[in-house]
This record gives C-alpha cells, structure tokens and sequence, in this order.
C-alpha cells in the first residue's frame, strides 16, 4: 500500500487503529481483530492499519476473510521496513526491531489526528472506540502505567537490579515520579501534537542513538513525561503465568496500583500477553480464557493448535534433555567419587560444611 494511499477509511465516525504484525504473528493478529469486530458497533466505523513485515499474501487474504461481512470495518496494509532499514536498533528478549513501527506513525498517518496503536499480543474485551474517545487535551498520548514497572520501582531496595531500574527511570528518562511510568503496547497517540515537535526520521534516530533498557516504550516514556493522560488498568491489563507466581511484582506496586490492577482483572477490556505469555506458548497465563474464546471464531485457530502443540514439544524437549545432561553428570560424579571411598567421605564432609554456612 502506497503512503498517499492512508487516508481516513471512512467519512464518520472514523475510529483508527494500527497494529503492528509479522507473518510470524499473523494468527495473532487474527485473534486481534476477531476481538475487536466482536466488541464493535454499528455506530462505529473501524479503520484498521496493520503495520506489516512480509505477510504473506495468503494470510493477508485470511485476514481481510474476517471482516468481509462487516460493513463498518477497513483492513489495510503498510509494508514498515523502508522507515526502519537505515536504523540500528536495540533489541532483546522476545523484543525485534517491529516493536519501533509505533514511533514512524507520526508520517506514516499523516492525515489523521490521533490514533489507537495495539501490540499483537493484545486482546481487546470492549467497544475500542470508547478507548479512542479518551480526552487527551494538549497531551500528546494517553496510556495506562506499566504495574510491572511499579512493582519494580517500589521494590527497589530488594536487589540491585531494581534499584538500577529505579535511578534509570529517574535519571536517565528524566521521570521523576515513577509511578507515572506507562505500558506502550495500548496507546492513544495525539498525532497533532506529536507532529508539532517531532518527524518520524527524528524519533527514530533517538530510538537508535541508545541502548534503551525497554526499547522506543522508554523514548516514548521520556519524550511524554508530563503530558501523557493515564488511563484506567483495564484498558491495558498485563497478564502474567500462573504457573510462575502470577502478578508477584505486581503486589510490590504501591497499594492504589495494585488494588487498580486487581479490580482491572474483574472486567478487564483489553488483555495484554506481554512477555512471549500468548496462551498457545502459556497455556497457564491468567485470562488465557479470552483468547481462546476469540480464536475459535477465527480462521487461524486450527495454526494456533498447532503452534501450542510445537511450542510444548520444544519445551518438553529440552526439559528432557536437560534431564539427561543432569544424569550424565551424576555418572561422572559417581565414577569420580565412588561410595565408600576416601574421596566419597571428604566429598560428603565438605558438603555438609557447606551447608552450615548456609
């Protein structure tokens, strides 16, 4: 799709929303949108822009599929990779360089005046153009604070780590209440305002000239300070693992933040998988019900299965084989330290010595 070619979907009621995708994450997206035409209505017109890198024709096809019967809804595509080619950036984790597409949008929607942008690790639980309707004044984006991040900041004093996080947040991102940090995979982007200071080209290179600890959602949280509208926990609630501990940092946050997070996960309205916690590679992520409630309904589900099922065996996999490794190793110990032996005893004797300084 040529740029010129984005321009407002519909005359009224124009509810814009970007997301950024792979090919890799298409059924993802899938999910996404099936989410979003569920909680829709007839009131509404929806623009959606997907902010693509290399899906495939096919998938493309699967997804315009979804919304073919639903008169209210645009799907586009918006090949990114020419605005971030000529960039080096940071990245980690499960984070590519597809997570920096947010900041281009500033050109890239140059005729509109604001905009929704959504992570494809998202769920949305509610009509999204109540999330669009958020009054953002002169304020150039509205989101809801990270509660991870708050769990860290008011934690500080646990370990270095966080303490580290705490200064860096303060010191080096220019936030000086902490607790106003935000997640950036649910924004409201002011366009206008965000165009009265910065080009696509100037976000960027900040973006690039650093080793950012949270990527561009730190650029964002340090350009914004100040003016950025917080909006309620349930529009972004970050699900965690229950098999590993559920919102442990969470209840590190101050006790306003966490009884917000709590009450989001009563109703929440829109769900955010964040940390690779999808339900097809975490099947005990807390709300996984959501999303599988939408990715039945859409034409990707049978991929989703099938993704769950490889993302166990590899698991299983290396589980199994680390297993063998640690039987390895204990042959080796046994062949070195035979029971019975001289060595066998001051082997057990140092142990237990160590124990005790424990």
């Amino acid at each position: 799709m040529e740029e010129k070619m984005l321009k407002p979907a519909f005359y009224e009621n124009n509810i814009p929303v970007a997301i950024t995708s792979s090919n890799e994450y298409a059924p993802f997206l899938g999910v996404l949108i099936e989410s979003i035409i569920e909680n829709s209505s007839k009131n509404n017109n929806y623009d959606i822009i997907v902010l693509s890198k290399e899906i495939t024709e096919q998938n493309k096809l699967l997804l315009l599929e979804e919304i073919k019967d639903h008169k209210n809804f645009s799907l586009r595509f918006f090949e990114i990779g020419k605005y971030l080619e000529k960039y080096t950036f940071h990245t980690g984790y499960h984070i590519t360089i597809m997570t920096y597409c947010r900041l281009a949008l500033v050109d890239i929607l140059q005729m509109y005046d604001k905009a929704i942008y959504l992570d494809c690790d998202v769920i949305i639980n509610d009509d999204i153009a109540d999330l669009y309707n958020h009054d953002l004044g002169n304020n150039m984006i509205g989101a809801a604070i990270d509660t991870v991040m708050a769990g860290l900041n008011n934690s500080a004093s646990m370990n270095k780590q966080r303490k580290e996080q705490l200064d860096y947040n303060i010191n080096k991102l220019g936030i000086k209440d902490v607790f106003k940090y935000f997640n950036a995979g649910i924004i409201v982007l002011n366009l206008l305002e965000f165009r009265k200071k910065y080009t696509a080209e100037s976000l960027l290179s900040l973006a690039a000239s650093e080793n950012w600890k949270w990527f561009d959602q730190d650029v964002l949280n340090k350009i914004c300070y100040g003016r950025v509208t917080l909006i309620e926990q349930a529009w972004n609630f970050m699900c965690h693992r229950l098999d590993q501990e559920g919102d442990s940092t969470e209840k590190l946050a101050p006790k306003e933040i966490y009884e917000n997070y709590c009450y989001a996960r009563l109703n929440p309205k829109a769900l955010h998988y964040c940390g690779r916690t999808t339900p097809c590679f975490a099947p005990l992520v807390d709300n996984a019900y959501y999303f599988w409630k939408y990715a039945r309904n859409t034409p990707f589900y049978e991929l989703i299965i099938y993704k769950m099922i490889v993302e166990s065996s590899t698991a299983i996999s290396i589980w199994y084989s680390d297993n063998l490794f640690i039987r390895l190793i204990k042959k080796i110990v046994r062949k070195v330290f035979p029971f019975g032996s001289n060595r066998y005893a001051f082997m057990k004797k140092m142990y237990f010595k160590m124990l005790k300084k424990e």
